[in-house]
């Protein structure tokens, strides 16, 4: 699958940490690019498998112990470690297409797919400690079944017609209207929707002036 070029790298995660608004894990891993509809302004998350394992860690997929057993096994095979986050990518690119605005058509998920025939034989999840290795060698996919079983676990419910972008083109991250009358424009009030709000006002400040 070819993927776009990498945006611009942001600050590490464990400076600027990960916001999870989307209500589902899938969107909030898509919400890994920062400023998605703005091309020049565009932001790269994931710039390592490290950061990858970080975010993990941050939402809560991985414990630490775990966490730690990855990014060993990342620094004895730094190779495999950063074709798994090319594979992030394409997953995230996958997952994007999946929940976009082309919902009613299908999308060919190849990544998806062959996580979901690999999930026994990378780990489990056990209640209590998240994402277990399934070996005592921790398979460096592992951060990514998560996001593959929230992937298809969307994909097969009523929710996934909730689905939306923010209202800020520029923005664009996506998240799960789940409002009673699906009238949520913002992935944040506090962020887009207050941006907005300012805009507005100025707006009408100039027009009476």
């Amino acid at each position: 699958m070819s993927i776009a070029a990498e945006p611009s790298p942001e600050p590490s995660y464990a400076e600027k940490l990960p916001k999870a608004i989307a209500g589902a894990l899938c969107l909030d891993f898509v919400n890994t690019v920062t400023w998605r509809g703005d091309p020049a302004r565009q932001a790269e998350r994931l710039t390592s498998y490290g950061e990858l394992v970080l975010w993990s860690r941050l939402l809560g997929t991985l414990n630490q112990k775990t966490a730690d057993a990855l990014l060993a096994a990342a620094k004895r095979a730094p190779k495999d470690a950063e074709r798994v986050r090319q594979r992030a990518l394409a997953l995230r690119h996958e997952i994007e297409h999946l929940f976009g605005p082309n919902l009613a058509k299908p999308a060919k998920t190849p990544v998806l797919d062959t996580l979901t025939r690999e999930m026994g034989r990378a780990g489990r999840w056990v209640p209590g400690k998240g994402w277990q290795p399934a070996a005592a060698t921790p398979d460096l996919n592992l951060p990514l079944l998560p996001v593959a079983v929230s992937a298809l676990a969307l994909a097969t419910a009523p929710q996934q017609l909730r689905a939306r972008s923010c209202a800020d083109p520029q923005c664009s991250w996506m998240f799960l209207d789940e409002s009673k009358n699906q009238s949520r424009q913002w992935c944040s009030m506090e962020d887009c929707g207050n941006r907005a709000k300012a805009r507005a006002h100025y707006a009408r400040s100039r027009g009476k002036n």
